[in-house]
C-alpha cells in the first residue's frame, strides 16, 4: 500500500495485466472450440472471464470438456471405454488416448497441461518412466488438480485426478517432472517403457 492508505500503482497495473492475460487467453481458447466443447454457454464464460479473474480460472477447471482439446494438433480416435486397457500397436499412430492423455507415433501429448493448450513431449525426450501411488500419505496429492505445490511435479489439469490411485512422473532430465493421471497408467507405462526401449 501507498502512504495514505492507497494501493500501489504498480501494484494495481500488475493485477490488471494478469486479469488481461487470462481472459485473453480465455477468449482464444473459447473462439478455437466448437459449442459442444464446452459446458455451458460460451457468453457466459466470456462475461465472467472479462469480469473477474476467478471467472477464467474457472472456465480452464470446470468449463472445457475432456473429450477434445483442439489446441492439440493430434488426430485420433478413442479406443475402447475410458479405463479400458489399451494394447500396444506400433502400426497406430495412436495406440492411447483417454482424452487427456495421448500417445501417438511420435511422443507423449499432455493435454491441459499449461493454462493455453497441451505439452507434446518426444519418445526421445523422455528418459523414464516411475509410477507414484496416490495412497498412504501421497493420498493428498489426488487434489493437486493442476499446477505444482513443491516445484518438482507439475500436474496437468485433471478434475477426475482426486477419483484415481496412481500417477505417472515422467523424466526429462530436469527439476520439474510432468506428473500426469491416465485413465489406464499400466498401458501408459507399457508403452512409454517400449518406445524408451526401441530407441
Amino acid at each position: 500500500m501507498a502512504a495514505g492508505g492507497k494501493p500501489n500503482k504498480l501494484v494495481l497495473a500488475a493485477v490488471a495485466a494478469v486479469h488481461v492475460t487470462a481472459a485473453a487467453i480465455t477468449w482464444r481458447d473459447l473462439r478455437s472450440r466448437a459449442a459442444g466443447q464446452v459446458r455451458g454457454d460460451k457468453r457466459i464464460w466470456r462475461m465472467a472471464s472479462a469480469l473477474n479473474t476467478l471467472g477464467s480460472a474457472a472456465y480452464w477447471l470446470l468449463g472445457r470438456r475432456q473429450d477434445a482439446d483442439p489446441l492439440t494438433h493430434t488426430k485420433c480416435e478413442r479406443v475402447g471405454s475410458e479405463h479400458q486397457e489399451v494394447q500396444m500397436d506400433h502400426e497406430s499412430a495412436t495406440p492411447y488416448d483417454d482424452g487427456g492423455i495421448v500417445c501417438d507415433d511420435q511422443g507423449l501429448v499432455i493435454r491441459r497441461y499449461y493454462p493455453w493448450g497441451a505439452k507434446r513431449i518426444r519418445y526421445t525426450s523422455i528418459r523414464g518412466v516411475k509410477k507414484l501411488p496416490l495412497t498412504g500419505a501421497n493420498k493428498v496429492r489426488k487434489w493437486r488438480i493442476w499446477g505444482s505445490g513443491d516445484f518438482l511435479h507439475w500436474w496437468n489439469l485433471d478434475s477426475q485426478r482426486p477419483k484415481k490411485d496412481i500417477a505417472l512422473v515422467i523424466d526429462v532430465g530436469h527439476l520439474v517432472r510432468p506428473t500426469i493421471t491416465p485413465d489406464a497408467p499400466d498401458a501408459v507405462e507399457r508403452i512409454l517403457t517400449e518406445r524408451i526401449t526401441d530407441r
